[in-house]
């Protein structure tokens, strides 16, 4: 487990800091991964003023770099033991200072076994060690209910924790003998060493014991993943079923499928927001399963923008700047950039409630370009925008990208949205790749009737052909006309609606079908018709003069035509 010890008001040469010293090294003999904090000689004051107390209440984040530590501190923490040995009267103040500073609810975080924030790994109170009242040494071990809440009281009034309680004083201790002060640490020794070693709940699948940090120092903002055999199941339920896939530095993928495919959940395993059933996902050849998110270099962006709203713009685009402790001078600077890039500098004192969708999205990707990551990654950013919008800042993250050149893993349940954006698609279903290419090489020659159907805008046209007395035919017993070189016994034409023409009703060729629906556009025309018994889509590239109910030929491009066998998989003409 990773523990955290902190020392809260030390007194050097004391026994307290022989009992803090007793705490870490029983901790770290016992197996844990430990991470002691001396909160006195860090500079870091547990009982806030009253400016402070101010400020606390106004909803701003304070710049100061102890808290910072200790934030980050927190973020590493699965479990943490609290050692302060004072006088009863100050242990109250002492703990909830530090419970207000460091677990602010704009940072998320909650004490108890439930303790869980999203992204985050579970942290809990596991013991405090003080002296309480006359003489009694006070240890509590899992706290039931939400800690913060029952500790804010006060620790004379704590209800509902199991306890054990030694009346040996701590204050004693400095006249006691070295046999009573080592019959005392001889007790904390026993306590310390009950705490179970735990594994990390982001060490499901197995690694090196001491999983690389990736560097974060160089001069090129990109990154290549890997993906091998990767593989998710919630229970007995796999959802993502052994996926492969390279993107190269600078490559701008984009993960599309219909809802339920397992592409979000894919990407937040890419993040380390989810833990990996099987397989690897490696970044610049270091296998990352087991590095925690904060350290793989990432930048994420969520549908629901993900925005503090007591904080201002700028507030939200320089946190995580704030948590790495950079100077203020130097957040101003990388958020002033970041604004101007994305022209939203104007907004920089506004809050998340004053501004647009657009607004709120181009925030919420100034906050990921801030960190100035090697690899950011989308989750459908744009499905909550309407549609005009959609459109324009399709276009801005593009330019976005190219201005940038950092390798960029999106994801997106429309088929638009990869066409125009990606310089690789990779078409998922039910947890499966079904194809990945550059978007046009999708488009022109689809793998299987699935792709066929799902790129493209309107869908292709899928109509079930077999032999008849005249060559092949549609189910209804209409003649085509024309056939691929190889032909087996029943296969699938598939006709783009662009590659549809329309003919007049006695024209000697084409496809009888009678026009349902006509959508004049201005510059084309949508029209839907009934060819037997299926449904059928054209899109003509001009103004059409056509009525709803009126009879006419569809002829299909033969050039243009797309045949798959049986099975749907594809068939090649030639």
């Amino acid at each position: 487990m990773r523990l955290l010890v902190v020392h809260a008001h030390p007194v050097p040469e004391s026994f307290g800091s022989a009992l803090f010293r007793t705490v870490v090294e029983t901790a770290e003999g016992a197996g844990h991964e430990v991470r002691a904090i001396d909160l006195q000689a860090e500079g870091f004051d547990p009982v806030m003023g009253a400016e402070e107390r101010r400020a606390y209440g106004s909803g701003k984040e304070p710049a100061d770099p102890a808290l910072l530590r200790q934030i980050a501190n927190l973020r590493w923490a699965e479990g943490i033991v609290f050692v302060y040995p004072t006088w009863w009267h100050g242990q109250p103040a002492i703990l909830k200072g530090w419970l207000d500073r460091v677990w602010r609810p704009d940072v998320a975080f909650h004490i108890g076994p439930k303790g869980l924030a999203p992204g985050l790994p579970q942290v809990r109170l596991l013991g405090v060690v003080t002296t309480l009242g006359s003489s009694r040494w006070f240890w509590s071990l899992a706290i039931g209910a939400p800690g913060r809440k029952i500790l804010l009281r006060g620790l004379l009034a704590c209800t509902g924790l199991r306890t054990r309680t030694f009346w040996l004083g701590l204050h004693d201790m400095d006249s006691a003998t070295p046999a009573q002060r080592e019959r005392f640490l001889a007790r904390v020794r026993a306590r310390i060493a009950r705490i179970p070693v735990l594994p990390s709940k982001r060490a499901a699948v197995a690694s090196p014991p001491a999983p690389p940090i990736l560097p974060t120092n160089r001069e090129t903002q990109m990154a290549r993943v890997t993906l091998s055999d990767v593989r998710k199941a919630f229970g007995t339920v796999e959802v993502v079923k052994g996926i492969s896939a390279e993107i190269a530095d600078g490559e701008f993928v984009v993960l599309v499928g219909p809802s339920g495919c397992g592409k979000s959940t894919l990407l937040r395993m890419i993040a380390g927001l989810e833990e990996i059933s099987a397989g690897t996902v490696a970044i610049d050849g270091t296998v990352v399963n087991d590095v925690a998110s904060k350290d793989r270099d990432i930048a994420m962006v969520f549908q629901n923008y993900a925005l503090y709203p007591h904080m201002t713009v700028a507030e939200n685009m320089g946190f995580s700047l704030r948590l790495r402790g950079e100077d203020r001078r130097t957040i101003a600077e990388t958020v002033a950039k970041a604004a101007a890039s994305l022209e939203v500098a104007h907004l920089l004192d506004r809050y998340p409630r004053q501004l647009s969708g657009g607004q709120r999205q181009r925030v919420a990707m100034g906050r990921a370009i801030v960190r100035n990551p090697r690899l950011f990654l989308f989750d459908e950013p744009l499905s909550n925008l309407d549609a005009k919008l959609r459109v324009q800042m399709r276009a801005e993250l593009r330019e976005l990208h190219q201005r940038l050149g950092v390798t960029s893993i999106y994801v997106t349940h429309d088929q638009i949205e990869a066409m125009t954006m990606a310089d690789r698609i990779i078409v998922l279903r039910e947890g499966r790749v079904e194809q990945q290419g550059r978007p046009l090489d999708l488009y022109d020659r689809p793998v299987n009737t699935f792709v066929a159907g799902f790129i493209g805008s309107p869908a292709m046209n899928l109509l079930e052909c077999a032999p008849g007395p005249e060559g092949l035919a549609l189910a209804d017993g209409t003649p085509l006309g024309f056939a691929p070189n190889r032909s087996p016994t029943r296969m699938t034409l598939g006709v783009r609606p662009e590659h549809l023409h329309i003919l007049p009703p006695d024209a000697p060729r084409g496809l009888p079908a009678r026009l349902r629906v006509v959508e004049p556009t201005g510059s084309e025309t949508m029209i839907m018709a009934q060819m037997g018994d299926r449904a059928v889509t054209v899109l003509a590239r001009e103004r059409i003069q056509a009525q709803p109910g009126d009879f006419v030929r569809l002829l299909p491009d033969p050039g243009r035509a797309h045949w798959f066998d049986g099975d749907g998989q594809r068939i090649e003409a030639a």
